[in-house]
């Protein structure tokens, strides 16, 4: 594996799981903000 494509996958799966935690933590506040 090509250290290029390697990189890449892994800026792939940060970027996925930053994306999850900011859709987390803001329907975390939504929840928040409606009680």
């Amino acid at each position: 594996m090509p250290p290029l494509m390697k990189l890449s996958i892994v800026f792939l799966i940060r970027l996925v799981f930053l994306k999850n935690l900011f859709t987390g933590t803001r329907t975390f506040k939504d929840k928040i903000v409606t009680k």
